[in-house]
């Protein structure tokens, strides 16, 4: 049995995978699929449950998913091929400090700052704490 799965949405909120249903092999039945993210089980969805939401991901991080097939007679299916996915995002900058004119004034300078899928930055916001 092999799983075949796509991201369906990948937004500063939440990435989103979705499957089809495979085809039960021998007397197992589907019973459950565990949800991998970089190795590790994050989730186990019901057996109707072809959807999963990852919500607590990382701006400009990629992530691997992967699913599994769980049977009621312990023949759980492999992990299907890794989907890499990268969360949308931007990266702030190192702010520094540049030097000054004068003894009464503060420069400060940052690099452009790191984004992915195509976002743009309108403006900038200093605050002083």
């Amino acid at each position: 049995m092999h799983i075949y799965f796509h991201f369906r949405a990948c937004n500063l909120k939440y990435i989103s995978i979705q499957w089809e249903k495979p085809r039960c092999y021998g007397s197992a039945h589907i019973t459950g699929y565990r949800i991998y993210i970089d190795g590790i089980c994050e989730a186990v969805n019901g057996p109707d449950q072809m959807i999963y939401n990852y919500t607590t991901g990382k701006f400009c991080t990629e992530y691997s998913f992967q699913v599994q097939a769980i049977t009621d007679n312990d023949l759980c299916s492999k992990p299907s091929d890794p989907l890499l996915v990268k969360w949308p995002g931007v990266i702030p900058p190192t702010v520094r400090q540049l030097p000054s004119d004068t003894n009464s004034s503060l420069k400060v300078g940052w690099d452009i700052p790191y984004t992915t899928e195509g976002i743009k930055i309108k403006h900038y916001k200093v605050k002083y704490l």
